[in-house]
């Protein structure tokens, strides 16, 4: 029996994922690159699990298009995030990005200021795993407080735009390197950002590692995020007489 999956979700928060559409457009702009060139942008090594998802959630946000098989740019509504005319230009866009999830929306839609709780149970009866559900609640959960913070958390309550579309755009070649969960948090070795004195995570079912250092706040930021993410997967398997069938 092929291994569960659970739906596609914005991996990261929208805050974040602006984080990283800034960095591949301070250095390419608008043109079409290729996707390893884009995870370079992005502070790693190249194409791997791991950087595929981010790409997938700047997909998901509107914030990338794709342009040909393996090749991307940045989106015009990004460019409208990351250097607007007016505030209203730049909460517009803003709002667009936070709507354009299909998963965030239909929990929108579904309930009125749930608490996680529901949203699990919501999430449970839509095919997610227990892994993935504490990465889907820290994202929405980050994500409408991103929007709060920006003002257009109105906005993003009233439904999503007429061209939103929250498929991840990528081909089945890209599925096939998104399927690669335990290098991303077990071995790092094909991934690691460049700068190897970088925060780095190893995971190896019976224990957790940490190691590097870091002066940024937003990869701060992203490691806590991983590690609350791997905290109720981990201690499933740490725990001796948990049932790991």
């Amino acid at each position: 029996m092929g291994k569960m999956r659970s739906p596609n979700f914005p991996t990261i928060p929208l805050g974040q994922a602006i984080d990283l559409v800034g960095k591949i457009f301070r250095e390419d702009r608008q043109n079409a690159i290729d996707k390893e060139v884009a995870a370079k942008h992005m502070g790693y090594t190249g194409l791997t699990g791991r950087t595929m998802k981010l790409m997938g959630a700047l997909s998901q946000y509107g914030l990338i298009d794709k342009v040909a098989k393996g090749q991307i740019r940045v989106s015009k509504n990004a460019v409208s995030i990351l250097h607007w005319s007016e505030e209203g230009e730049k909460r517009e866009a803003i709002a667009k990005a936070g709507t354009s999830p299909s998963l965030f929306r239909r929990i929108r839609d579904s309930f009125d200021d749930p608490s996680e709780r529901t949203i699990t149970s919501f999430l449970i009866k839509e095919g997610f795993t227990d892994s993935a559900i504490p990465a889907v609640l820290r994202s929405y959960r980050e994500t409408n407080r991103f929007l709060a913070d920006a003002g257009v958390s109105e906005s993003y309550g009233q439904g999503a735009p007429a061209d939103a579309d929250s498929s991840s755009d990528f081909d089945e070649e890209d599925e096939a390197m998104m399927e690669q969960p335990i290098k991303d948090v077990a071995g790092r070795r094909d991934e690691a950002p460049a700068d190897k004195g970088k925060l780095r995570l190893n995971f190896d079912l019976r224990s957790v590692s940490v190691a590097g250092t870091t002066t940024s706040p937003a990869e701060l930021k992203e490691f806590v995020g991983q590690l609350t993410a791997l905290q109720e997967l981990f201690e499933r398997f740490a725990d001796p007489a948990a049932d790991l069938v």
